[in-house]
C-alpha cells in the first residue's frame, strides 16, 4: 500500500471512511466472537487502539512471523479461538461454520492459480502438508490465513523451528499438531475470501460498501443533493456545490462553491475542496486539499495530500484496456478500467498537473 502506508497502518485505511479493520471486526463479531484481540507492532499500537477502543490489544515486539504474532496474543486467550489476517476480509458465514469446527482448523478456498499461494494437501478432511506457492501444484485449495485453533497451539509454536527466512510460521506449527497425532481439519471457505494488499483493493471495497450505504439525503441550502449521503458535522457546502451519492462526507469538511462530489466517493475529516473541483469515485483520508477546479477520478489520497488548481487524477486509458500499477517493481494488472493515482500521505499533485491512471504519487522527502 505503499506510498499510503508510511503514514497510516494498512489495517486502518479507509473504506467508506471506517478504518478497514473495522470491517474485520465487524465480520468476527457477528459469527459470535465475545472478544477481540488484535496483535500489532509496538508503532501501531496507539493508533489502532484509537481507532478500535472495544479491542484487546496483545504486542508483538519484534516481527518475526505468523507463528510469533500468534504467541504474542497467548495471555489473552483462555480458550479455542478464531484467528483471522487483519488485511483479509471473510464472509460471516463462512466464519460461523469455521468455528463451529472442532480442535484445530484451516480455512481453505478454492483459487484458480494455486502457484500464487499456499496450497493445503487434505487427506480423508483433514490438512496433511503444505506446499507454499508450488510450481506443479497437487490441488487448488489455498490457505485463507484463517483458523480455528486450541491452546495446543501454542505449545506446538514453542517447538517450531526457524524457517529458511527466520520466521516462525504458523503453518509448520500446525503441521507440527498433524504429526503428533492432533488433527488439523479443512473447512472449506465457500465463499472465497477478499485481500486488502493491493492500492485498487481500496477502490473496490470502497465501491462495495458504498453500493449498500442506506442513508437519507441530506437537504443543503444552495446546494444540489441527490441519493444516500452521509454527511459529517461542522461541514460548509458552497453554492451550487453537488454532492452525488452515494457518498460519505466526514466532519468538519469544507465543499467550495461549484464543486462536485461524485458518486462512490468517501471524502475524509477535515478535507478541503476547492471551488468547481471535482471528486467521484475516489477515497480521501483526513485532511486532503483539493484544488480550484481540479479533478480526482477514481484515486486514493494519503491523509494531508495536496492537489493543486486545475490538476487532473486521470482513470482511464485512451483503449478503455484495464489498468495496471507499479506494485513493489512488479507490473500488475488492476482488473479495473477506472483506476486512477495512489497519492502518498503529505504528497503533492502541482497546479494544472495530468496524473496518468495507476500512477504513484510519493511525498517529498
Amino acid at each position: 500500500m505503499r506510498p499510503i502506508t508510511p503514514g497510516v497502518p494498512k489495517s486502518l485505511i479507509p473504506v467508506a471512511n471506517r478504518p478497514f479493520l473495522s470491517l474485520v471486526v465487524d465480520r468476527v463479531r457477528a459469527a459470535g466472537a465475545k472478544r477481540i484481540v488484535v496483535v500489532v507492532s509496538p508503532e501501531n499500537r496507539d493508533a489502532i487502539q484509537n481507532a478500535l477502543d472495544d479491542v484487546q490489544v496483545a504486542v508483538q515486539e519484534v516481527p518475526r512471523g505468523t507463528a510469533d504474532a500468534v504467541a504474542a496474543a497467548e495471555n489473552a486467550v483462555t480458550d479455542d479461538f478464531l484467528l483471522v489476517n487483519g488485511d483479509t476480509l471473510i464472509e460471516v458465514d463462512d466464519l460461523r461454520r469455521l468455528a463451529d469446527e472442532s480442535g484445530c482448523a484451516m480455512g481453505l478456498a478454492r483459487v484458480d492459480d494455486p502457484s500464487a499461494y499456499g496450497i493445503a494437501e487434505v487427506v480423508d478432511g483433514r490438512v496433511v502438508a503444505i506446499d507454499e506457492k508450488p510450481e506443479h501444484p497437487r490441488g487448488d485449495l489455498a490457505n485463507t490465513g484463517t483458523y480455528r485453533l486450541t491452546r495446543a497451539v501454542f505449545d506446538a509454536i514453542r517447538r517450531t523451528p526457524l524457517s529458511e527466512r527466520g520466521e516462525l510460521e504458523l503453518t509448520a506449527s500446525l503441521m507440527l499438531l498433524h504429526e503428533r497425532g492432533t488433527p488439523v481439519h479443512a473447512c472449506l471457505i465457500e465463499r472465497g475470501w477478499r485481500d486488502f494488499g493491493a492500492p485498487w483493493h481500496v477502490l473496490d471495497l470502497n465501491d462495495e460498501a458504498l453500493a449498500v450505504l442506506e442513508a437519507p439525503t441530506p437537504r443543503i441550502d444552495g446546494a444540489i443533493v441527490n441519493g444516500p449521503v452521509v454527511l459529517g458535522t461542522g461541514c460548509t457546502v458552497g453554492e451550487d456545490a453537488i454532492i452525488q451519492g452515494p457518498a460519505v462526507v466526514g466532519n468538519g469538511c469544507e465543499i467550495g462553491a461549484g464543486a462536485r462530489i461524485g458518486p462512490g466517493s468517501s471524502v475524509g475529516a477535515g478535507c478541503v475542496l476547492g471551488d468547481g473541483s471535482v471528486v467521484e469515485g475516489s477515497v480521501l483520508c483526513e485532511r486532503v486539499t483539493v484544488g480550484d477546479g481540479a479533478q480526482v477520478l477514481s484515486s486514493v489520497l494519503g491523509a494531508g495530500a495536496t492537489v493543486g488548481m486545475a490538476a487532473t487524477l486521470l482513470d482511464t486509458n485512451d483503449d478503455s484496456s484495464t489498468v495496471r500499477m507499479t506494485v513493489k517493481d512488479r507490473d500488475l494488472d488492476t482488473g479495473r478500467t477506472r483506476c486512477g493515482a495512489l497519492v502518498g500521505c503529505g504528497a503533492a499533485v502541482d497546479d494544472m498537473e495530468v496524473v496518468f491512471p495507476g500512477s504513484l504519487v510519493f511525498a517529498m522527502e
